[in-house]
């Protein structure tokens, strides 16, 4: 019997693949779509991660997103310390602060702040301190103040009343600054101060030029990344973490351009800043090349959103020697910044209660008055001793110089003088005049009573003495060789010398 199908005894049956081997197939291409899809969206994203986006990539990224900052939050901190000899110095200064730019031509910010500097010298043991604390808010050019700890000793010195100024909220604007001017200033100062604040439309800030600092550091790539380090979080917020440092050459030509977009518009309202000429720059940029070759590097950490691309957190370091720059000794600088609450909802608004800055400074203005008359006493006491001197060559004697205890305005030589000096101490006394003139042949002393109310006499004589003395001390001595008339040196307040 002939066999139909003579291949089918050579035909071998195949088993088709097992169950398993199709299983774990299917899981390696999931894993691996998995593994590739969480790498390139970067779900996961381990430093060796072949999508990853480049360092720079991301400080671009960063540069970008941060100009569209509205509202932001964050704190500053700041410190630097000096080692001289047996000196140690520290100087620190703190900032929690809110900012709104929401309305770029009004903008807002408000926050805490906290300065302290403190000086140790080890050899005495003796430690000096200082802090000054408060609060701070800025709205439409306007700044109002809050002090909470400040240095009494300095304030009652400038003549502030402590309880006018600690936690009072101050409001100082560009009105009260120009009133407070008017008072101490030339006209002339004041008029052109005035003049420049009204172009700008502004006292904190001139907006226009602000605007184009900022366009120039926009632009800028002032970073240099030094190395990428793992991932982080702060908070719950996934971030990039960068060893960074500071270009010096693009920093000394950002510097250049902003100096020159100043020096532009200054100049067309003020002699304050020179035109920078091509001499000028390159002697700048000198300086500022020198000024970054004694520093070094500046390195730096900076932690950046990975979603956001915004700068959370960003810190730098620098330890310095000061035998670069002349002198003996170590420095170091610390400077920390952290940002949060990105463009979320900000209420900054003015303190309902506050006291205008001319208030807190009509004490302390009406003390710098007279003070300044003070001052003018004194130098018109010395004017006067010249004038003896003169009246001695003249007459070869100091007897002419006084009439009747008061200055001899009839001398025929320089009555007119006298009269005239007379007559600025009488203006600067104010109410009270008080002068007091004693001359002979071989001496003279002279007093006039200081403008401030808790201050004595100022006294000069002919044998070179002179000095503040009591309200009610007199010239000594009867004018005679043996008791010559001068001054109660033994009463003598304190010696201040005169300022012409």
């Amino acid at each position: 019997m002939v066999d139909d199908f003579p291949f089918g005894k050579n035909v071998v049956k195949k088993e088709m693949p097992s169950k398993k081997i199709l299983i774990l197939i299917l899981l390696s291409l999931v894993i691996l779509f998995s593994t590739t899809f969480a790498l390139v969206f970067r779900v996961l994203d381990p430093l060796w991660n072949p999508f990853r986006l480049k360092p720079e990539k991301v400080l671009e990224r960063m540069v970008q997103q941060a100009q569209k900052i509205k509202t932001s939050q964050g704190k500053t901190e700041f410190s630097l310390k000096i080692t001289q000899n047996d000196m140690k110095g520290e100087y620190k200064v703190g900032f929690d602060w809110k900012t709104d730019t929401s309305q770029p031509e009004k903008p807002r910010s408000e926050g805490k702040f906290e300065i302290s500097a403190s000086l140790l010298e080890k050899r005495e043991s003796l430690k000096t301190q200082f802090v000054l604390s408060g609060e701070a808010k800025s709205l439409d050019n306007t700044l109002y103040l809050k002090l909470e700890k400040f240095p009494q000793s300095i304030f009652d010195f400038l003549g502030f009343e402590s309880s006018e100024i600690e936690n009072q909220w101050i409001k100082i604007d560009q009105e009260s600054i120009i009133e407070i001017l008017k008072e101490i200033s030339p006209q002339e100062l004041v008029l052109e101060m005035e003049k420049t604040l009204k172009e700008k439309k502004g006292f904190v800030f001139d907006r226009e030029l602000t605007q184009k600092v900022n366009q120039i550091l926009s632009g800028k790539k002032i970073y240099l990344i030094k190395k990428e380090l793992p991932d982080e979080k702060i908070g719950k917020t996934k971030v990039y973490h960068y060893l960074i440092s500071l270009d010096n050459k693009e920093i000394t030509k950002t510097i250049l351009e902003i100096f020159q977009i100043i020096t532009k518009k200054e100049n067309k309202n003020s002699e304050i800043f020179p035109d920078l000429d091509e001499t000028l720059k390159k002697e700048l940029e000198k300086k500022l090349d020198e000024f970054f070759q004694k520093i070094g590097e500046i390195e730096g950490e900076i932690w950046i959103g990975k979603k956001d691309y915004l700068p959370y957190r960003i810190s730098w370091q620098k330890n310095l020697n000061l035998s670069n720059f002349g002198e003996n000794g170590e420095a170091s600088i610390t400077l920390k910044q952290e940002v949060f609450k990105f463009n979320q909802p900000l209420s900054i608004q003015p303190p309902s209660e506050f006291k205008n800055l001319k208030t807190i400074f009509e004490k302390p203005l009406q003390k710098f008055k007279l003070q300044n008359r003070d001052l003018e006493i004194i130098n018109q006491m010395w004017q006067l001793r010249l004038m003896a001197d003169l009246i001695y060559e003249k007459d070869g004697s100091f007897k002419n110089l006084c009439q009747n205890f008061k200055l001899n305005k009839k001398h025929p030589f320089y009555g007119t003088s006298l009269a005239a000096i007379e007559n600025a101490i009488r203006q600067n006394q104010g109410e009270e005049f008080d002068l007091w003139c004693y001359s002979s042949n071989n001496s003279y002393c002279l007093l006039a009573k200081l403008a401030s109310p808790e201050r004595g006499r100022y006294c000069i004589d002919s044998s070179g003495l002179f000095g503040e003395v009591g309200k009610e001390q007199k010239c000594l001595g009867k004018g005679t060789v043996v008791a010559p008339y001068k001054c109660p040196i033994f009463q003598i307040i304190s010696p201040p010398k005169p300022s012409f």
